[in-house]
């Protein structure tokens, strides 16, 4: 009998990921010592509170947070180039779009930034971390605790005094080691308060001025825009974003197909992927307003209900364009119906400037990016200042502001009257290049505009287009509601391009991507495109707003869309 020799023990799974990940942390913290130099990201100053919200306490330290950290792409001046060539009609690359992979290839951030990100996070003891397949974003859940240390920030709770309702944020600013920082765009999810999005519940009374002939429905707004097209390509795709917990019930998109798409065949409105939440039990109107009209004009194509239920609105965005950036085959056209016209409620700079990147690494994919332009016509702020919405405001999205029928369904639209059509000037964005000449005819013809101090006459224009945006019948836990909105006329004009696509991919043609080039180029070379609308405005409370025009104006855009004279103006 042998003495002295024990059986080892083997170790187990869970004890070796243990003692990996201990050695990995010592490893890392010599690289990110305590007194290392470092460097605040996105803003300085603290940001404020906005009105309606109070300071509970301390946030508590193993409450969960999911963070999106942007990384700083390569190459955007190359991007840039390849945007402009390849979204121009009048290019020989026209539609040539780049696969996932190639423009990752191209843009994502050095391996070695990408490294040093990982080391960081670990050094706070962090560990749940996805690398999006665009090689950009950094995907992270973490507690308060290990945030704090992270950021160099101090995160509280706090309440909202009509709803109750409670959110864990920083007012910042927030930190990462100095040469990391220069990296960073932006970290989503770190501050921010929730918005509640507003629907246009039209009332009896007001529909009626507005619309002699009210409760839209699909075949309408088919007719109105000269489209008797069907889709019947098997690779067409088409989604809406849903935000601030919208959601739809499928039972009510199968009522409205009943009712109001009887053409369509039963099948149709169950063609519907879901990405990430839905709760079918309580529908949204928002929601239900986006998909019944997306699919309700454009039946038969495939679509996806694209959800990110939480109410902070800027975080949820980042995290629905990640989402697409980590999505080799997403959908080609994306309907939004969501945006924020308060420019002190609007993220930071650098914020704005990473997430249109990432609209425009979209476009150059071949998607087309479609945002309502507002609710809240130019967007007054103190009686001084128009405002527009953002993101509709980003050069790399098209903007849909809204009309009405001034004497029935196909009858001359004017602006829309019971809300008001957003639209303006950006503050941050410069005049796009596409619209530099048609901007500059309204600034130099309009009558009646506003004060010049009011608005920024340099800044990116919008809406780009318009459709009606009143008297839609929509289905809401079984009942018929009257809707009004951008959000009804976004997804009717998505739809209306998700129906030019088919007739493309029909003809084995690329999609038409990022749109505006195309638009305004079309809209100059053929004035029956769209239909130039020259009644009404978008003055609002106590500013004048803007007036219609001939040609574009920051109310309707270029007009509503013909979609039989546009079919002639897509490369087939």
């Amino acid at each position: 009998k042998k003495e002295g020799k024990k059986k080892k023990k083997k170790m187990s799974s869970n004890s070796f990921v243990l003692l990996v990940t201990v050695l990995a942390l010592a490893s890392v913290a010599s690289a990110f010592p305590l007194n290392v130099p470092r460097s605040p990201i996105e803003f300085v100053q603290p940001k404020d509170v906005p009105a309606g919200w109070e300071r509970v306490d301390t946030a508590a330290p193993d409450h969960l947070l999911n963070l999106t950290i942007s990384l700083t792409n390569r190459n955007l001046d190359r991007l840039e180039a390849l945007f402009w060539e390849r979204t121009n009609p009048s290019s020989p690359t026209w539609r040539q779009w780049l696969s996932l992979e190639e423009l990752t290839e191209l843009i994502a951030p050095a391996d070695s930034v990408i490294a040093t990100a990982r080391a960081w996070l670990l050094s706070a003891g962090i560990v749940d971390v996805h690398l999006t397949a665009s090689r950009d974003f950094l995907v992270v859940r973490t507690t308060v605790a290990k945030a704090t240390q992270l950021l160099n920030a101090e995160f509280s709770q706090w309440r909202h005094t009509a709803t109750g309702r409670l959110h864990v944020c920083t007012l910042g600013p927030y930190s990462a080691p100095a040469p990391l920082a220069a990296h960073i765009d932006y970290i989503a999810g770190v501050w921010g308060f929730p918005t509640q999005k507003r629907v246009s519940i039209v009332t009896e009374r007001n529909q009626l001025a507005e619309n002699p002939n009210p409760n839209i429905k699909p075949a309408d707004l088919l007719q109105a825009y000269n489209c008797s097209y069907t889709a019947t390509n098997s690779g067409n795709s088409f989604s809406v974003a849903e935000f601030q917990s919208q959601f739809y019930a499928p039972t009510d998109l199968s009522d409205f197909f009943a009712r109001y798409v009887p053409g369509a065949p039963a099948s149709a409105a169950t063609k519907v992927t879901s990405i990430g939440l839905n709760l079918p039990n309580s529908p949204g109107v928002e929601a239900s307003l986006d998909i019944e009209y997306a699919m309700g004009v454009a039946p038969g194509v495939q679509m996806t209900f694209w959800s990110n239920p939480s109410f902070n609105f800027w975080s949820d965005l980042t995290s629905w364009m990640q989402q697409i950036a980590d999505t080799p085959n997403a959908p080609w056209v994306h309907s939004v119906s969501y945006g924020d016209q308060r420019e002190s409620q609007q993220p930071s700079s650098s914020y704005k400037d990473s997430l249109s990147a990432e609209f425009q690494k979209a476009g150059v994919r071949g998607l087309s990016i479609i945002f309502a332009s507002g609710d809240s016509g130019a967007g007054c702020h103190l009686c001084t200042s128009l405002e527009p919405s953002f993101p509709a405001t980003s050069p790399y999205v098209t903007s849909v502001g809204a009309t009405r029928f001034t004497n029935g369904v196909g009858s001359e639209e004017a602006a829309v009257e019971s809300f008001k059509s957003g639209g303006g000037f950006s503050y941050h964005f410069d005049t796009a290049p596409y619209q530099k000449d048609a901007v500059q005819t309204y600034l130099n013809t309009a009558k009646g505009l506003p004060p010049s101090t009011a608005f920024n006459a340099g800044g990116r224009a919008t809406p780009d287009v318009s459709a009606l945006g009143i008297g839609y019948t929509v289905v809401v836990k079984g009942k018929d509601l009257s809707i009004g909105g951008t959000s009804a006329s976004t997804p009717t004009f998505s739809a209306l391009i998700t129906l030019l696509n088919d007739k493309l991919f029909n003809a084995n043609k690329p999609a038409l991507g990022f749109l505006n080039q195309w638009i305004y180029q079309t809209d100059a070379a053929d004035p029956a495109a769209f239909t130039d609308i020259t009644i009404g405005d978008n003055k609002q409370s106590c500013c004048p707003g803007f007036p219609t025009a001939r040609g574009w104006d920051p109310v309707t855009g270029v007009g509503t869309p013909n979609f039989g004279v546009l079919a002639g103006h897509i490369g087939l």
